[in-house]
């Protein structure tokens, strides 16, 4: 009784199905982002390394600056597509040591709520760094009359006097810079290892393909497997052919 056998072919197709995914995935997603956050860090984290805020600025002698008033907006934001938080945004109006007829405005102070909350459903806090009515530090540009490195420092007004301590945003824009170039570096990096991937199975997927290998699964038997090369087949076949000429001499001599 015969049986029937399934053809199974050789690995070519899974050098193939493999072989697209990675060069697809290195080129259209890992390059991608590689090229938008390397050099967004390096934007950010350059000018970091050459400002220096411990000598770009210096305090005011005491009592300070006073804080006139405080304005305060709030808005929803989602980082490019991540967690939602909402933020309030607080500007404070304020006066420095020897003129308090001049109101200068601040930089934004910037106090999240927490990652996934938004304005409409959070109680709001008063959470800002200061209150109208409080004397504080600030700090004018080194030396005194000079602007500091306006590229870089966010200031809110044109003297560039500051309220809230340069250091403290000066080593938030090094971190995420750093953090940035980082990621863009690794994930070009694994753009290139996965194209190299998918070039190595290509090239398997052209090797599979031209080494003949047939095999054949006994359907009725599924863990009993046939592989036979061509090479094999053939020899196969040459030797079918003797024993089938001894059968017909055998049918010969008997009539």
């Amino acid at each position: 009784m015969g049986k029937n056998f399934e053809y199974k072919g050789s690995g070519a197709p899974f050098c193939h199905a493999w072989s697209t995914f990675l060069c697809c995935t290195g080129l259209l997603v890992m390059f991608p982002i590689g090229v938008v956050c390397m050099p967004v860090g390096f934007v950010q984290w350059i000018p970091a390394l050459e400002a220096d805020p411990a000598t770009d600025f210096q305090k005011f002698p005491s009592p300070g600056c006073n804080i006139k008033s405080v304005s305060i907006s709030s808005t929803n934001d989602n980082n490019g597509g991540s967690v939602n938080e909402c933020n309030d945004r607080y500007t404070y109006t304020f006066t420095i040591p020897g003129d308090s007829a001049t109101t200068y405005t601040s930089e934004m102070d910037i106090v999240s709520r927490g990652r996934s909350t938004t304005c409409g459903t959070t109680p709001f806090q008063y959470m800002g760094s200061y209150q109208a009515g409080d004397s504080v530090d600030c700090w004018q540009p080194s030396p005194v009359g000079t602007l500091a490195s306006r590229s870089y420092y966010d200031c809110g007004n044109p003297e560039c006097y500051k309220i809230l301590d340069p250091i403290l945003g000066h080593a938030d824009d090094e971190r995420d810079g750093l953090s940035n170039s980082i990621a863009g570096i690794v994930f070009l990096g694994l753009s290139v290892l996965c194209m190299l991937s998918g070039c190595c199975l290509f090239c398997c997927r052209m090797d599979q393909s031209k080494m003949g290998t047939t095999t054949f699964v006994d359907i009725e038997k599924p863990a009993e497997a046939m592989t036979t090369t061509t090479a094999q087949t053939s020899a196969a076949a040459m030797t079918t052919k003797p024993k089938a000429k001894e059968m017909d001499t055998a049918s010969a001599s008997a009539s």
